[in-house]
C-alpha cells in the first residue's frame, strides 16, 4: 500500500518499507519566512538545555559564528529537576559509542527569577547580531493547556524574537509527553496562538514520532511557524562494569539520549516533518533540525541536503571545554562540505 505525501514541489509515494518514488511537479510559490536570519553568519543555533543563566547567555552571545540561541527551557515555577539534593549522577558520556545520556530533568530557576535578568540579557544577544529564542515547557505534573499560553506570553514580554514550545522532554521519568498526545498538543498550541496572536514566531519541539503521528499533525495544521525535531529518545543508560548498575542514578536509569548515535534518527525526523499527506493543507514552516548534529559536516547535511533552515546542537556544546572554538570548527567543516567533503 502506498501513502501519498508532498515535500516542497515534489510528490512522494511512500510504501510501508519507506522506499520513495518521487514525481516532479510544478514549483510552488516561493516561501517567504517570517523570521529573518542574520545575513553575516551560517544558520547554526544552540538548542535548549545549555543556556539558562545570565552568565551563559553572555558567554554564548560573544560567539559570532552562532545565528541563534535557544535559551531555557523555563517552567512556570522553579524546578530542581530529577535530583533536588544534587548528589546523584545525572549525565553520562559514552565515549566509545559517542552517546550522551542526560537526566537533569528540566532544572531551571522558573520565570519569576528569570524575569530579573532576561530582558537585559536578550538585548545583549540581539546587539551581538543573534536571534534570541526562549524555550518554555510544562512540567509533568502541570496542565500544558493552562501553563503554556501564559509562558509564551511571558517569553514575548521578555523581548524574545520567538518562542520554542518544548513538547517532549525525554528525561522527566515519564513516557507521557505532550507531543505524543496530538489532541492535547493541538489544543495547547491553538490556545497559545489565540492568546498571543498571529504575529509571534512560534516553534514546536517534538520528540521522535512515527510517520502516522506526524501525518496527523500535518492534517491538523499546527498553528506554529517552525518545527524543531527532535528531543533525544528516552532510553536506558548503560550498565557500568564496576557497579553493575545504570550510569544514570535517577529515573531508574533512564535518560534522554543524544550525540552521534542518534544522527540517523535526527535525519529521518527532519525528512518526515517536511512531508505532508496529500490531503493535508499546504502550510509553509521552517525546520530547525537538532538531534545527532555534532559537527559542521552534519549541519551541512541537515541544511543543504535535507532542507532545514537551521541546524543546531545542545549536548555537543554542553560538553565542550571551549564552545567558541567548537563553533569555529563547525564553520570550517560546513565550508569544507560545500566544496566536496563526503557527508
Amino acid at each position: 500500500m502506498l501513502e501519498v505525501y508532498l515535500k516542497n514541489d515534489r510528490l512522494c509515494l511512500l510504501p510501508a518499507e519507506q522506499f520513495s518514488i518521487v514525481v516532479e511537479m510544478s514549483p510552488c510559490e516561493e516561501y517567504q519566512p517570517k523570521l529573518r536570519l542574520p545575513a553575516d553568519r551560517l544558520p547554526f543555533f544552540i538548542g535548549a538545555g545549555v543556556i539558562k543563566s545570565q552568565v551563559a547567555i553572555e558567554q554564548y552571545a560573544q560567539i559570532p559564528e552562532l545565528a541563534a540561541l535557544v535559551i531555557g527551557s523555563f517552567s512556570d515555577t522553579e524546578w530542581a529537576g530529577n535530583d533536588p539534593t544534587d548528589t546523584k549522577r545525572l549525565t553520562w558520556w559514552d565515549k566509545q559509542n559517542k552517546t550522551f545520556y542526560n537526566a537533569i530533568g528540566l532544572r531551571n530557576v522558573g520565570r519569576t527569577a528569570a524575569s530579573e535578568f532576561l530582558p537585559e540579557a536578550l538585548k545583549r544577544v540581539r546587539a551581538a547580531g543573534q536571534i534570541a529564542i526562549l524555550s518554555v515547557t510544562a512540567l509533568k505534573h502541570e496542565a500544558p493547556q493552562v501553563v503554556i499560553p501564559d509562558l509564551v506570553e511571558w517569553a514575548l514580554s521578555m523581548g524574545a524574537d520567538g518562542v520554542e514550545i518544548n513538547g517532549a522532554c525525554p528525561n522527566e521519568n515519564t513516557e507521557t509527553l505532550l507531543c505524543q498526545d496530538p489532541w492535547s498538543t493541538l489544543n495547547t498550541l491553538k490556545l497559545t496562538r489565540q492568546r498571543v496572536g498571529a504575529e509571534p514566531y512560534l516553534i514546536f519541539k517534538p520528540g521522535d514520532l512515527g510517520q502516522d503521528v506526524i501525518a496527523h499533525y500535518q492534517r491538523a495544521s499546527l498553528p506554529v511557524d517552525a518545527i524543531s525535531p527532535i528531543n533525544g529518545p528516552r532510553t536506558m543508560s548503560p550498565t557500568l562494569a564496576d557497579t553493575g548498575k545504570p550510569a544514570i542514578e535517577v529515573n531508574d536509569g533512564f535518560a534522554g539520549m543524544s550525540g552521534a548515535a542518534i544522527r540517523y534518527v535526527g535525519r529521518d525526523n527532519a525528512w518526515r516533518w517536511q512531508l505532508r499527506p496529500i490531503d493535508a493543507p499546504a502550510v509553509d514552516r521552517d525546520l530547525w533540525s537538532i538531534g545527532g548534529v555534532t559537527d559542521g559536516y552534519e549541519a551541512y547535511h541537515r541544511i543543504q541536503v535535507l532542507g532545514a533552515r537551521m541546524a543546531g546542537a545542545a549536548q555537543a556544546f554542553y560538553r565542550a571545554s571551549d564552545p567558541a572554538a567548537l563553533a569555529k570548527q563547525w564553520v570550517l567543516q560546513y565550508r569544507e562540505s560545500g566544496v566536496g567533503v563526503a557527508l
